[in-house]
């Protein structure tokens, strides 16, 4: 009997460590770094002179750069953190060079997703967002706030919902450096016309 308890228990953990690794792999983590730009021609050109990787493309608020997130194995130890949760060191870097390129400043916005309770992706985790200028970083912001506020295809970004391949986009990884140079030229070359 007690070998027969013994086969259940061995069972019923190997179906639990294996749930466990599906919810893992749909793990998903996400940067938004929202700019007020009017040009994802001139934001992707910025990135491609700085070799920093990002996906370009317009909201009706300016140009947004999206950039999936490594998994970190501090992860889940980080999330009891809140929103003193450090920023992904890649998104960091994004938001603090594109924060340089407007008075403004810019906002990251990072989630961390994972699977709900009914194994829904992207409903259950964690978003923070952080404004930074001149190449700081600044104070947290209500994410809540700044996502009801943004353009919806923010949100359905973050969440997962979409991806930039849904949209009309600039990869930044793609371009080089002179393509950027060039691209930067023009952009500027349309803002003197004042196109």
């Amino acid at each position: 009997m007690s070998e027969e308890i013994g086969d259940d228990w061995d069972e019923a953990l190997r179906e639990l460590t294996g749930q466990m690794g599906e919810a893992d792999s749909h793990a998903r983590s996400v940067a938004l770094v929202m700019t007020p730009l009017a040009s994802v021609e001139a934001v992707a050109a910025v990135l491609a002179m700085s070799s920093l990787p990002g996906q370009v493309l317009m909201t009706d608020t300016g140009a947004a750069v999206w950039l999936e997130v490594e998994p970190d194995p501090e992860d889940d130890l980080n999330a009891l953190l809140g929103a003193d949760r450090p920023m992904p060191k890649k998104a960091d870097e994004l938001a603090k060079l594109l924060s340089q390129t407007s008075p403004l400043g810019v906002v990251l916005l990072v989630s961390w997703l994972g699977n709900g309770d009914q194994g829904e992706p992207g409903v259950s985790g964690q978003v923070i967002a952080r404004r930074y200028q001149k190449g700081a970083e600044g104070a947290d912001l209500p994410a809540g706030l700044v996502i009801s506020t943004a353009d919806g295809r923010v949100e359905d970004l973050l969440l997962g919902k979409s991806t930039p391949a849904d949209y009309e986009n600039i990869d930044a990884s793609r371009m080089g450096r002179m393509a950027g140079l060039k691209a930067l030229r023009k952009a500027m070359r349309r803002k003197k016309k004042g196109e």
